[in-house]
C-alpha cells in the first residue's frame, strides 16, 4: 500500500508529462488567440460578440480551472519547491513551441538570439532535471513515524482521500 502512495504522490508531483503546466500553456495559447479577436474589431459590442463567440474565452476557462485544481493538489501533496518550477518551466516551454508553431511565427533569424532561445530552453529542462534529483525523492513526504499507526495517522489518511 505504501508503495502504492509513493508512486501516486510522484505521478501528482512530477510526471514525464505534467498536466498542470500543459493546462496553463494551452491556456496562454488561448489568450494569445483571444488577442486576435481584439485586433480584427473595431466597436466595443462586435469585440464582446466576437470574445464570447470564441472557443478559446472557453478553453481558457476550463484550463485555468482544471490547471488550479491539479496545481493546489500537487501543493497539498509535496514540496511547492518542486511543483511550482515544474509547473512553470513546462507551461512556458509548451507556450513557446506550439505558439511558434500554431501562429506561424518564425525562429529568430540571428544565429545569436537562434542560440539563446534555445539555451534557455536547454537551461529550463536542465533545471527539471536537477529538481528531480534532490534529496527527499522528488518533493514526496516521507511520512512522520511517530504518527504511523496512530489515530491522527488514521485521520490524516481520510483528509487526503
Amino acid at each position: 500500500m505504501m508503495m502504492a502512495l509513493d508512486h501516486a504522490l510522484l505521478d501528482v508531483l512530477v510526471c514525464p508529462i505534467d498536466k498542470r503546466g500543459l493546462l496553463y500553456g494551452v491556456a496562454a495559447l488561448a489568450i494569445k488567440a483571444l488577442s486576435g479577436i481584439l485586433v480584427r474589431h473595431q466597436s466595443a459590442a462586435a469585440l464582446l460578440i466576437g470574445v464570447l463567440e470564441s472557443p478559446y474565452l472557453y478553453a481558457l476557462a476550463g484550463c485555468l480551472a482544471v490547471a488550479m485544481l491539479l496545481f493546489q493538489a500537487a501543493l497539498q501533496a509535496g514540496r511547492a519547491s518542486i511543483v511550482v518550477p515544474v509547473s512553470n518551466v513546462t507551461g512556458s516551454v509548451y507556450f513557446i513551441v506550439a505558439g511558434t508553431w500554431l501562429f506561424h511565427e518564425h525562429l529568430p533569424a540571428s544565429p545569436g538570439r537562434l542560440a539563446l532561445r534555445l539555451a534557455g530552453i536547454a537551461l529550463a529542462a536542465l533545471v527539471l532535471i536537477a529538481l528531480g534529483r534532490q534529496e527527499g525523492g522528488a518533493g514526496v513526504a516521507v511520512p512522520d513515524p511517530a504518527l504511523a499507526g496512530g489515530p491522527l495517522a488514521d485521520q490524516l489518511a481520510e483528509v487526503r482521500r
